[in-house]
């Protein structure tokens, strides 16, 4: 099956070069018709084979006008109907058939090189030409002016070859580079789905260290409570019950945290999902929280949906490896961009190391958000420095009102 993905995409590029190089050699069809004309005119004027002459020459001309839509098995009769055109135009036309061999024959040769990759095609097609070169010559000056014409026509591939040598190599880059983007767009996709799948990973190990650590923890506590109670030990049983009371609030709170990561998040404005997303916050883990949430035009869910999760992972991360006093969080709009700043007095850590050292994986996560919404994301920090994350998002059409 990929064996017949690129040979159809091998086909694609040869016929997509033989339609780029086609507007140029029918500018070359038109100028060699007019030397034509004006040779066979000095010498001899003739109207009729003049009127058939012009007719071929259409032909060439369409010919090449609708190349694109032929196939790669239409190759060989493209060239000999060609072939066989040019050498009826040189019969019709003798005086000016000098311009018509020199002038186009070798044109489609390197044409050939353009489009077979093969080195006997271009042999066949240089072999074919080359003969009707001879023939057309014989006929039309005599076979004593063979050796002339012949290192005439030698000198001119051996000006026009290096030219399309060149050419092709340039058709061929491009046709890489082409190659590279697709295999880029498949590897941004794959990075989107391991992005995706990690974000999943990680809400399933918050889960794990809330709700199945918490209820592990009430279940011994209910046990132990279950313990005093039958040895009438209220006091002890008391005691564990506030205990039990003090896990399960914060369990809830956890819990009720990692929910909020995964609910739907469009259907309010965000600049309150912003401020109940600090309350909570503050409530969970005692940090005082200063902020500067301004007024903003409003967003669309897709990008909303992605800032919310840049702030509910930067807070998450402040509250888990930070140890910070105080949390900076700044909402606003500068000329025509959203900005989104969260900042704090922690411990900070070497940018240099993201991804590479363990509790940091997540930061990856807002570098692919922030693309996704076309936004620039920048993370500073330094070591008892604390860290500073700044998202800058674009206001556009797709801002505002895409999906």
């Amino acid at each position: 099956m990929k064996k017949v993905k690129n040979d159809r995409n091998s086909r694609h590029n040869k016929l997509e070069e033989l339609f780029i190089s086609r507007h140029f050699i029918i500018i070359w069809i038109l100028l060699v018709y007019l030397a034509t004309i004006i040779l066979q005119s000095v010498e001899q004027p003739l109207p009729f084979q003049t009127f058939l002459f012009t007719l071929i020459m259409g032909g060439l001309v369409a010919l090449h006008w609708f190349s694109r839509v032929l196939t790669d098995g239409h190759m060989l009769y493209f060239f000999i109907v060609q072939v066989s055109l040019i050498f009826l135009a040189s019969l019709v036309m003798p005086t000016g058939s000098l311009a018509i061999l020199i002038g186009l024959l070798p044109i489609f040769i390197s044409q050939a090189m353009i489009i077979y990759h093969h080195v006997y095609k271009i042999i066949s097609v240089f072999l074919l030409i080359y003969l009707v070169y001879i023939v057309g010559v014989a006929v039309n000056y005599g076979a004593s002016q063979l050796p002339w014409f012949i290192a005439i026509f030698f000198l001119v591939l051996a000006s026009i070859i290096p030219l399309m040598i060149i050419i092709k190599r340039q058709f061929h880059d491009q046709s890489r580079i082409r190659n590279y983007v697709v295999e880029l767009e498949k590897a941004h996709k794959k990075v989107e789905e391991l992005t995706l799948a990690n974000e999943r990973q990680r809400m399933a190990r918050d889960l794990h260290d809330t709700l199945a650590q918490g209820l592990a923890g009430l279940i011994m506590q209910l046990e132990a409570v279950d313990a005093h109670l039958s040895k009438e030990n209220i006091a002890r049983s008391h005691h564990i019950i506030q205990q039990a009371m003090l896990r399960a609030r914060k369990t809830l709170s956890d819990a009720r945290r990692v929910i909020d990561d995964l609910r739907e998040t469009t259907e309010k404005g965000f600049t309150t999902i912003v401020e109940e997303e600090i309350q909570q916050f503050s409530v969970a883990t005692g940090l005082p929280v200063q902020s500067e949430i301004k007024p903003i035009r409003p967003l669309s869910s897709f990008v909303k949906e992605h800032c919310f999760y840049i702030l509910s992972e930067a807070l998450t991360n402040v509250a888990k490896h930070a140890k910070a006093t105080n949390v900076f969080v700044t909402v606003k709009e500068e000329a025509d961009e959203f900005l989104l700043e969260i900042k704090d007095n922690g411990n900070g850590f070497e940018v240099n190391g993201i991804g590479k050292q363990p509790g940091h994986y997540g930061l990856l996560g807002l570098y692919e958000r922030a693309r996704l919404i076309e936004g620039e994301l920048q993370i500073n920090s330094e070591p008892s420095k604390g860290t500073s994350i700044q998202l800058c998002v674009p206001r556009g059409r797709r801002q505002e009102n895409g999906t």
